[in-house]
């Protein structure tokens, strides 16, 4: 019989119901358990993840947001084990990009049909994100080819999105307690205050090219498509296709700010003129001063030299049904003369 490890965040909702029907429902797909694991504030779930494919065990159902997730699938990328989503965060980035539903508190039936569902879908692989920093404190500062003396590099992976500068600031000011009360609104409510905060400087060198010279407001490294409400943030990110997408946003007044949300809203932000797109396998960025590093929504604090790449197909996921494509809004019609 097929084993499955369970890893559940006990600080977000859903967390008692998911344990209480593990077993029945495992039962029915015909698997069994081997452990429920909960994470720790010390321990947020690699161990617990790493633990689990060391026992053998055939799939992971993670129970948590987008934290706890990145974590987990930290654990088991670059193995066999697969992993069974259970979104009960407050932006469930990669979950909703891979067809997964967050479930009202109470809807236990749905909770119930959602695991059974990601414990008989076939496993599909997924590229991964991955970072290489090297902390920094914020008082840090020194020519962009020269780090700090001591200290270690640092190796994290990311499902959804990378961000270096002010919007990993604006995720870094976002507590937990704002996310809970306003859900992924908290993170449009708190940036407001830094829209006009001065762009930073980075040294960029992109797959084996010489570093350039950019200014941004912040640089940032796709591997899904969305953020909530349907809005495309990302739209030639593919976590299937090897690659991921960059993105420098450099607005330099409150028009550029308009100029890009209304692009957003109309699923059109190449269109943007404050955004660039590139298409990228791995970067490597020096800055002169710290900048905030943010994974996932997660903040990882503030970093003078990374390395991104993407890692291909090296994590195993429970294929939900994908999302249905959104219509294209088309060319504008010509005005009636």
């Amino acid at each position: 019989m097929s084993t499955v490890v369970a890893v559940i965040n006990p600080a977000r909702r859903h967390a008692v119901e998911i344990q209480n029907v593990l077993h029945s429902v495992c039962a029915r797909a015909g698997f069994s358990v081997v452990d429920v694991v909960h994470t720790t504030v010390q321990e947020p779930g690699f161990s617990q993840a790493r633990w689990a494919v060391e026992q053998g065990a055939d799939r992971v159902v993670v129970a948590g947001g987008d934290g706890t997730v990145r974590q987990v699938a930290g654990g088991v990328a670059k193995t066999s084990t697969g992993l069974v989503i259970m979104p009960t965060g407050t932006a469930n980035l990669f979950a909703m990009n891979v067809g997964l539903k967050s479930r009202r508190p109470g809807d236990l039936a749905a909770l119930e049909r959602d695991l059974e569902a990601g414990l008989r879908a076939p496993l599909r692989a997924h590229d991964v994100g991955r970072v290489r920093f090297h902390p920094a404190t914020s008082t840090e500062s020194g020519p962009s080819g020269d780090l700090p003396a001591g200290g270690e590099f640092r190796e994290q992976v990311f499902l959804a999105a990378a961000g270096l500068g002010m919007d990993a600031v604006v995720v870094a000011a976002t507590s937990e307690s704002t996310k809970q009360r306003w859900g992924w609104l908290a993170y449009l409510r708190n940036g407001a205050d830094l829209l006009n905060a001065p762009r930073q400087n980075f040294r960029v060198a992109v797959d084996g090219d010489a570093a350039q010279s950019l200014a941004a407001w912040s640089l940032l490294w796709g591997n899904t498509a969305r953020i909530p409400a349907g809005i495309t943030v990302f739209p030639g990110a593919d976590p299937h296709n090897g690659t991921l997408e960059m993105l420098r946003t450099e607005p330099r007044n409150s028009r550029d700010w308009v100029d890009l949300a209304v692009h957003g809203l109309r699923r059109r932000p190449r269109s943007a003129r404050a955004l660039t797109y590139r298409t990228v396998h791995r970067v490597q960025v020096k800055t002169h001063t710290p900048a905030a590093l943010q994974l996932d929504g997660d903040s990882l604090g503030a970093t003078r030299a990374l390395e991104v790449w993407v890692d291909p197909g090296s994590l195993y996921v429970a294929a939900a049904q994908p999302p249905r494509p959104r219509p294209s809004p088309g060319p504008r019609p010509n005005p009636t003369p």
